[in-house]
């Protein structure tokens, strides 16, 4: 045992583990004020939301008249299959808004922190857009409807690296690795993903557009 508490590899890792221990709990705390300052200017409300075996901690309640779900998802961290502790969470924030929209929509914006030429995406002729996002889209045209207003371009540029929004079942869905300790940067979020629901909701069901494309008889 002495040996190994004078094994300078055994304390540089006990020294990393207890130093993310005092990160994740500092971090988790000034989440909780982000939240309350959240909670006071928008009067969404904290609750828990059932999650698999577990529950996350949540913000609901109705948003710019939509409804709206600030979601905290954190799971045990794991190497080679086995859990770490139970004090090793990795955590995601989740941002979900409901709406309606025609069957067949297929959306995915994810922020990037560098420009991808080489991959298949969707192009919106805006490269502060382009040369941050990778947009897959279907159709295309949805995306690009989508985003047709420069304002809101210029609303979503600043997005950080790391994120992306995505059609789910309904829902418009904001996903991060990571807590979000800013809330006007959860306002932010909020604000960016309400600008996007009607448009999306607008947009004509792929079979209108199939029909209204198709040769007169």
């Amino acid at each position: 045992m002495e040996a190994l508490l004078n094994d300078p590899i055994f304390i540089m890792l006990s020294v990393a583990l207890v130093a993310a221990l005092i990160y994740n709990a500092w971090q988790a705390g000034q989440r909780s004020k982000a939240w309350e300052q959240i909670i006071a200017d928008t009067g969404l409300e904290k609750t828990r939301i059932q999650n698999d075996r577990r529950k996350d901690d949540a913000l609901t309640g109705t948003y710019a008249g939509r409804q709206l779900a600030l979601i905290e998802s954190s799971s045990p961290v794991y190497r080679n299959g086995k859990r770490k502790s139970d004090m090793m969470t990795s955590a995601a924030t989740v941002i979900k808004i409901g709406l309606v929209y025609p069957a067949g929509l297929k959306l995915n914006m994810m922020r990037t922190s560098q420009k991808y030429d080489n991959i298949e995406k969707v192009l919106i002729d805006d490269e502060q857009i382009d040369s941050r996002f990778v947009i897959e889209s279907e159709p295309a045209e949805l995306v690009k409807s989508m985003l047709a207003s420069e304002s809101l371009r210029e609303t979503l540029a600043p997005m950080k690296a790391g994120g992306a929004i995505y059609l789910e079942e309904n829902e418009l869905v904001y996903d991060q690795t990571g807590r979000i300790t800013d809330p006007a940067y959860i306002r932010y979020l909020f604000d960016v993903m309400i600008s996007l629901v009607k448009p999306i909701e607008d947009f004509p069901a792929p079979e209108q557009i199939k029909s209204e494309n198709e040769p007169g008889e």
